[in-house]
């Protein structure tokens, strides 16, 4: 698996733990709703904005079965 596959799988377990949406997801992690969509359809993505997402998702951290507060 690659590293947009391994992002993907993640961001899709953080937004259904969260029970927030992709678009919602891509603009509270970097400023940009197609985000994940754009990443799907074979966009490019750079190391940094790998970092900076795994870096929300760790800091927004979800609990399971449950949502957060992301304000």
């Amino acid at each position: 698996m690659g590293i947009k596959e391994e992002l993907l799988t993640e961001i899709a377990a953080f937004v259904k733990r969260a029970g927030i949406a992709e678009t919602t997801f891509g603009l509270r992690a970097v400023d940009d709703g197609k985000f994940v969509g754009r990443i799907r359809n074979g966009g490019g993505l750079e190391v940094r904005t790998v970092e900076r997402v795994r870096e929300y998702m760790r800091v927004h951290r979800a609990p399971v079965g449950g949502s957060t507060r992301l304000g």
